[in-house]
């Protein structure tokens, strides 16, 4: 699932039960319309806090979940009695998460929370790699591809020119290119679009 905080949609991927056709489901515009109000879905937009595990039972008793909105009219459709959070990093403005759900039964235990916590850094590993693969790869020639892993290195203008043994003046037409073609006007811009997800 991935939430834009400005309000714009994107990526909301759900899994649905097979358990009829989808037409009796809810359509995503009642989430959306519940999702400010419900204290689990909305935490890490409130808090700021996208690192901790999360459980809806964090913030609500069975009791209470199934009366909220929320449930009433979304969830249960799903049959999701219970839910754990996992945010992975992202741009600003943006949240993306990792929803675990289980129908009637256990809620999520300690175990389950702290196996999720210490899998996140590699959640977020294999998200950035997946992001990287679905990304065009930027249209450089071999030597601004070389320029371009040397500026990720910290390297200045003048070190470069040094390293490819060429002027400083080459190096300066050769970013000026660069940037033209990754709509860049920054260094560390450039970088980013060239290697997306490395930083960070």
């Amino acid at each position: 699932m991935e939430l834009d905080i400005d309000g714009k949609r994107c990526l909301f991927d759900q899994t649905l039960p097979d358990v009829g056709p989808a037409s009796q489901y809810p359509d995503e515009d009642v989430f959306w319309r519940h999702f400010g109000e419900d204290l689990h879905c909305s935490y890490p937009t409130r808090s700021g806090d996208d690192r901790s595990v999360t459980l809806a039972s964090d913030f609500y008793s069975l009791g209470e979940c199934h009366n909220s909105a929320m449930y009433g009219e979304y969830m249960r459709y799903f049959g999701a009695e219970h839910e754990a959070m996992v945010c992975l990093s992202s741009s600003p403005g943006r949240s993306r998460r990792l929803l675990f759900t289980r129908g009637a039964g256990r809620d999520f235990d300690a175990r389950a929370r702290l196996l999720l916590a210490v899998l996140r850094p590699h959640l977020h590993e294999l998200d950035q790699e997946i992001q990287r693969r679905l990304m065009p790869v930027p249209d450089l020639t071999l030597r601004q591809w070389e320029l371009m892993r040397l500026i990720a290195r910290g390297h200045t203008n003048a070190e470069i020119a040094g390293m490819l043994f060429i002027s400083p003046g080459t190096v300066r037409k050769h970013l000026e290119n660069i940037f033209a073609r990754l709509g860049a006007t920054t260094r560390m811009a450039a970088v980013a679009t060239a290697f997306p997800g490395e930083r960070g």
